[in-house]
């Protein structure tokens, strides 16, 4: 099989000395005879597991000359021999892989790497292919488009062969790459997806949604009236926001300014008719409403069960509700500094007792910087942080702005006064 291989790559080393036309039809000849050959070498894998396994896993990508007669470094190798002759066709119209020729062996390359790899193949096979993945990967041009699509296919392959922990991203670092590449929308959606996947699969929860809410927000994923598919992610986004303690989803109440659910908001919708309505309502109780909504919403027997067939818990919702309350207490611009423990008591709707363990809570929680005043039964809250900050925010910024000046003004005003006296009683005397 090796050989046959080794009288292709000679022939297409004879193509490239020819004109672009034979050069072309000889990487074409490459694609339709060496793929199929390069892939049965995966069954030859998968009927000798002795020496599949046997074989130094770490030599897998070396690309010596050296390489055992089988094996999975065998086949690594053979692949190289292909991945080198891709390498070289892609220098221009002469090396004979055109962007039509090239649009087709990118997804064949792909398929031809995946094919039974997530189903049949044993753990040694499974990171050979991924291995091969990466490899084409890098053989291609860093500002070439197709790059995304092999990405996108690396990542769910991650995750159909149960290695999504290979998968190495972040959003900043996507959002650079699908710009470097010139990933069309949709090319951005599945890719951002994909990656939400890995991550999810590897328990990289915070960087998943992270993934989820960039994908949201920065993909042009939805519009008012939003596809069936892109309301499905909306909804895993706002249950796994929801799901999440506050530390972790409150600077995801962003997403509330998303066309689809600003519309919702404006028209102060509080349907709860599908599943997608509860999910909605529930992060909009939570972006910007308050105690009493939450406990009206799980007060409806219909919502409640919902909760539970979604795995949301109760208490850690009536956790999140009480922590958001207190911060909207401190954002109030009508609230006094020194905020009296009845009005956090009432506010969260516990015990005058329980005031001081909730003030920590938040504290620990990093939502709102504060000191208690155990003899006054008073908290003074320096910073607290917002849920959203839209008109309603700017107001009260302007307002609090708006006090701040009238107290310096005031300040200036009586230091003025006092100087004027002292100079007065200086010149009487």
């Amino acid at each position: 099989m090796h050989t046959e291989l080794e009288k292709i790559a000679e022939c297409l080393l004879d193509s490239l000395g020819a004109d672009t036309a034979l050069a072309s039809q000889g990487f074409e000849q490459w694609m339709n005879t060496a793929l199929p050959l390069l892939g049965r070498l995966f069954d030859v894998m998968d009927a000798e597991p002795t020496e599949a396994a046997a074989a130094p896993a770490g030599a897998w990508g070396s690309s010596t000359a050296d390489a055992v007669d089988d094996g999975p470094e065998r086949i690594y190798n053979d692949w190289l021999i292909f991945f080198s002759f891709f390498r070289v066709g892609q220098g221009g119209a002469a090396g004979g892989v055109t962007p039509a020729l090239l649009a087709q062996m990118v997804p064949a390359i792909c398929d031809e790497i995946c094919s039974d790899g997530a189903n049949k193949s044993g753990a040694l096979e499974k990171q050979l292919r991924f291995k091969l993945l990466t490899e084409l990967y890098t053989t291609l041009p860093p500002d070439s488009v197709h790059r995304c699509a092999v990405y996108t296919r690396i990542a769910q392959y991650a995750v159909e062969a149960g290695c999504p922990e290979n998968v190495e991203a972040n959003v900043e670092m996507l959002r650079s790459l699908v710009a470097e590449w010139g990933a069309s929308l949709e090319e951005q959606r599945v890719a951002y997806l994909a990656t939400h996947a890995a991550l999810e699969a590897s328990d990289r929860l915070l960087e998943a949604q992270a993934m989820l809410v960039s994908y949201l927000r920065h993909s042009g994923a939805l519009a008012e009236q939003p596809a069936a598919a892109q309301i499905a992610v909306l909804e895993a986004a706002l249950l796994s926001a929801i799901r999440a303690p506050l530390t972790a989803s409150i600077n995801q109440f962003e997403l509330l300014s998303l066309p689809y659910l600003a519309a919702k908001r404006a028209a102060g919708s509080t349907s709860c008719a599908s599943d997608t309505d509860k999910a909605v309502r529930l992060f909009t109780i939570f972006g910007v409403e308050d105690l009493p909504a939450y406990l009206a919403f799980h007060g409806d027997a219909t919502n409640a069960a919902w909760m539970g067939s979604k795995h949301i818990s109760h208490e850690t919702c009536l956790e999140k509700a009480r922590l958001l309350a207190l911060t909207g207490l401190a954002s109030s611009a009508k609230m006094a500094t020194a905020i009296p423990y009845s009005t956090i008591a009432a506010a969260l709707q516990i015990e005058m007792d329980e005031v001081e363990s909730w003030v920590v809570r938040a504290t620990t929680a990093g939502v709102i910087r504060a000191k208690m005043d155990q003899l006054d039964q008073t908290v003074s809250i320096s910073k607290s942080t917002q849920r959203v900050f839209d008109a309603s925010q700017w107001n009260s910024l302007g307002d609090k702005l708006q006090n701040w000046n009238t107290s310096v003004s005031e300040l200036a005003n009586a230091v003025e006064h006092a100087r004027l006296q002292h100079a007065s009683l200086a010149a009487a005397n």
